[in-house]
């Protein structure tokens, strides 16, 4: 696909913003491209045909354009290096009749909130028409370092009416980490509802303000299907707290955390709860790890997962020959039977 570098040159004297396209990969692509230019609210469009590694298309204006969009039906599978201007950015949210347009107005924004009109793009956007928009503003605006009072209450409104329960869990983790301390009321309410996305957000909240409150919660869940819909919460709870009774559980749920997340604190915290299993004499645990690394390694052995299950085997081997455990063999042979089971 085309790489495109994509920028701007105004001269005011002749009223002409020239809009320089260079693809950067190997070879040539040729293609149509619109072109939108904002001098106001309404665009100007140009239909435009890039034919050449660098190509330059020059616009009259009248007044200078607030925005010039590029591929403006975005419709070209390209990749765009398009550095806009904080104001080019805030209007292109405005007026962008695209998703990927306000998408690409608010990863440009993000860190430019210091920016009132950055800023009051975010809250604009906590109210925008798509709920993913919606999760991304909420996730990404700095209620910390501005003047965040509205944006907080549109945030709490959002966490208890919101119609779609992402963008409500998404609210709830977002005051948490805001002022968790604050909506503990909220975090027990919300622990009951029956989305299990506004379920895990709560509960992972209510673990930091009142740890006592949401163990008993979790305690109190028995159903295995219930469990499984709440592990993203539970799971780190439990390692947290090594809550002995539940290391089966975490045993079983680990590999995802450990290596299909791009979260490093997940990544970091299930590793821990890697070792904490490693160290145990608990049969179902081991036998649960074991059971999860040999699937993981016959599943993706395509792609060398079955060496990296081999070399996790094998540590866990050498801890469990290395303690004093009663059941010290019994435990070897769970591993070792694991490890013939990949070799097969």
């Amino acid at each position: 696909r085309p790489k495109l570098e994509v920028k701007y040159v105004y001269s005011e004297d002749a009223k002409i913003v020239t809009v320089q396209i260079e693809q950067t990969q190997e070879g040539l692509f040729e293609f149509p491209l619109a072109i939108e230019v904002y001098e106001g609210d309404s665009p100007k469009r140009y239909e435009v045909w890039v034919d050449e590694k660098s190509k330059s298309f020059s616009f009259k204006y009248d007044k200078k354009p607030i925005l010039v969009n590029p591929d403006a039906d975005r419709t070209l599978l390209a990749e765009f290096n398009d550095i806009k201007s904080t104001e080019s950015l805030v209007h292109l949210y405005k007026v962008g009749k695209k998703y990927e347009d306000r998408r690409e107005a608010l990863d440009g924004l993000k860190d430019q909130q210091a920016n009132e009109s950055a800023f009051k793009t975010f809250e604009a956007a906590l109210a925008d028409d798509y709920y993913g928009l919606r999760i991304m503003a909420i996730e990404n605006i700095d209620l910390v370092n501005t003047d965040s009072k509205k944006a907080v209450k549109m945030i709490e409104d959002i966490a208890l009416n919101d119609k779609k329960t992402l963008v409500r869990a998404a609210a709830i983790s977002k005051l948490a980490s805001y002022k968790g301390e604050a909506y503990i009321d909220l975090y027990k309410s919300a622990i009951k509802n029956e989305s299990s996305a506004i379920r895990v957000s709560a509960l992972k909240a209510l673990y930091w303000e009142d740890k006592e409150a949401a163990l008993q919660f979790a305690g109190s869940i028995q159903n295995d299907m219930e469990k499984q819909s709440l592990k993203d919460a539970l799971i780190p709870l439990y390692i947290m707290d090594k809550t002995e009774s539940e290391q089966a559980f975490v045993a079983d749920n680990l590999i995802e955390g450990m290596f299909f997340t791009e979260d490093r604190e997940k990544a970091d915290l299930y590793k821990d709860g890697f070792q904490w299993v490693i160290g145990s004499s608990n049969e179902e645990a081991t036998q649960n790890l074991v059971d999860a690394f040999v699937q993981l390694g016959i599943q993706y052995k395509q792609y060398g997962a079955d060496k990296i299950a081999k070399q996790v085997l094998q540590q866990l081997l050498e801890a469990k020959n290395q303690s004093d455990f009663e059941n010290k063999e019994a435990l070897v042979k769970i591993v070792e039977d694991g490890m013939s089971r990949l070799s097969e």
